[in-house]
């Protein structure tokens, strides 16, 4: 392998592909599986924990699953690890060339908002990789998600590469190339159904610890040892871990049943309803039961503001645009409720 292939242009004469290796020497390529050991059974359970979960990555470069000839499908990936693992999972059985990008560790539908699953990179990969002198087509399939970071046009332009863009679940794969790499609406469907959100839930709890977990934890002990006032607890320390469960557990379960699109509002409105409930039960005063909600409900609405991060259903401009008006909503909120507390 030279490193290089050649095509003919109009005049008749060979000229260099654009997609040539420029390294020295031949690519390296890697052979992997697409089978999963229990170490990567493992990981993926705890990177939904946020065990780290920023270095979970593997190399750039080319991979290869099966034995695949020159007219195998390229895929292109991000090196988040778990992206990369579940698009080698869906390969099964398929012969295929793995080209995975350096998006420094974040999966593909963040990394193409972040700009590092970008037009270059593909393009640099693409040459660094030599993936010219392996296969004899000229297609590379991106996954959908990474559209909004790449222009297809100037990659086939530096590159004579056609863009393709695969189905929105790896789990659609084989069916996809079935049907000559094209995929029908329901594979082109981006869903974020409940096994979807409930999946996103232990990442959002472990966010949710880094801020409050230990400070309530110290709290409950500090009562416990009667150094700070029995009522306390009651009072003010179950209504916050009650905001929290509903901002991080509740929120996501039940979002497609919320009213209104504003998550900070959907949030605000689930806080009121379960902590008017808990002040009811608690104190059985109305004035007193809606207390807590003004003052914990942003807790609540805060979580769920977050939770747009982690959903299919949000755009970066409308989440912009909700967060400066959630944010001053949640203050005057905390502030009516705090004066409420004092005058109680």
């Amino acid at each position: 392998m030279n490193g290089c292939s050649c095509s003919e242009n109009k005049t008749g004469k060979n000229t260099p592909l654009t997609c040539c290796s420029q390294k020295i020497g031949e690519p390296a390529i890697t052979r992997i599986t697409s089978a999963w050991k229990f170490s990567d059974w493992l990981g993926s359970i705890l990177v939904r924990f946020g065990w780290r979960r920023l270095n979970d990555r593997v190399a750039p470069g080319l991979y290869t699953i099966g034995e695949p000839n020159a007219h195998a499908p390229v895929f292109v990936s991000a090196n988040y690890k778990l992206s990369f693992d579940h698009l080698r999972r869906g390969l099964a059985e398929t012969p295929a060339y793995i080209l995975v990008l350096d998006t420094k560790g974040v999966n593909v539908w963040c990394a193409a908002g972040k700009k590092s699953f970008s037009t270059t990179e593909v393009i640099a990969r693409i040459r660094s990789s030599g993936l010219c002198d392996f296969v004899s087509h000229r297609e590379i399939i991106l996954p959908q998600l990474g559209a909004p970071g790449v222009r297809g046009f100037e990659i086939t332009r530096e590159t004579g590469f056609r863009v393709l863009y695969g189905p929105v679940r790896t789990a659609d794969i084989h069916l996809f190339l079935k049907n000559g790499k094209t995929a029908d609406r329901r594979m082109r469907t981006v869903r974020f159904d409940l096994i979807d959100r409930i999946k996103v839930i232990p990442i959002e709890v472990i966010f949710a610890g880094k801020w409050f977990f230990i400070p309530i934890l110290l709290a409950f002990t500090l009562g416990w040892f009667g150094i700070i006032p029995p009522a306390f607890i009651p009072d003010y320390l179950l209504p916050l871990v009650i905001a929290l469960i509903l901002g991080t557990v509740a929120f996501p379960i039940l979002l497609p049943l919320l009213p209104f699109r504003a998550f900070s509002l959907k949030g605000w409105i689930l806080g009121v309803l379960g902590l008017t409930a808990y002040g009811w039960l608690l104190h059985r005063e109305l004035f007193e039961a809606l207390t807590l909600p003004l003052l914990f409900a942003p807790v609540t609405a805060f979580f769920a503001l977050n939770f747009t991060g982690a959903s299919t259903f949000t755009s970066l401009s409308g989440v912009k645009k909700e967060t400066t008006r959630a944010i001053p909503m949640m203050i005057v909120s905390c502030l009516l409720g705090l004066v409420a507390a004092i005058w109680l």
